[in-house]
């Protein structure tokens, strides 16, 4: 799950989060990106801001893109444990909103890099 975070790493109103009736009691976002006021295409040649974790969905998968294309013998596994590891919360977020933080380019394909 994601997160959709403004330009002050703020998680955006309507972003992800959800109370669950088991234990545990809710899920938590593991990460954040982008996601509020993002431009995207419109019917006409047109652009529009748009918000939510749609938006911030994105930039998570380009970054895995990214780094499975640096290493294509890398798992799954060992590019969504190098985002994790690269993950930063945020001054002052929410544990409920976002649970491991936002990932950082750089520091996800060095940790990319170290698991080789």
């Amino acid at each position: 799950m994601r997160s959709a975070i403004d330009e002050q790493n703020a998680v955006w109103l309507f972003s992800s989060s959800q109370t669950l009736p088991t234990t545990p009691k809710r899920s938590v976002p593991d990460l954040a990106a982008p996601g509020v006021a993002i431009w995207s295409s419109a019917p006409n040649g047109k652009l529009i801001p748009l918000s939510g974790t749609s938006m911030a969905t994105p930039h998570i998968s380009g970054l895995a893109a990214l780094l499975m294309e640096h290493n294509p013998e890398a798992t799954g596994v060992d590019v969504e444990n190098a985002i994790y590891k690269s993950c930063t919360r945020p001054a002052g977020s929410s544990t409920v909103r976002i649970s491991r933080g936002v990932p950082d380019a750089v520091k996800a394909l060095a940790a990319l890099d170290a698991q080789a």
